[in-house]
């Protein structure tokens, strides 16, 4: 791989803390934030919500990774994490589709 690539997503992307993961995994209880309204989360289905072997990932409620603020990071599953990306990517392309016309 490319090391300036490498370079550019180190320097974009800010570290969250060991301690802030436990806070937000605490906070929530260790469960999914199921951040689709209207989505079923397959955690929640099966699992009260509660992690499992899968695991889970981190986002950032503004999108922006430069701020790791406790209050703008929450811990999904990472079929939720998935779904969220895609359905962003689809908004996005829709409202460049729109601008264009």
């Amino acid at each position: 791989m490319n090391n300036n690539f490498l370079d550019f997503e180190n320097s974009i992307k800010k570290y969250i803390t060991p301690e802030n993961k436990l806070y937000v995994l605490q906070r929530q209880n260790l469960s999914c934030a199921r951040p689709i309204p209207g989505y079923n989360c397959p955690i929640s289905l099966t699992n009260n919500g509660i992690f499992d072997a899968s695991g889970f990932c981190f986002d950032f409620v503004d999108e922006k990774v430069d701020n790791n603020n406790v209050n703008n990071i929450y811990a999904v599953c990472p079929n939720c994490f998935c779904v969220k990306k895609r359905y962003a990517k689809l908004i996005k392309q829709t409202e460049e589709t729109m601008e264009t016309c």
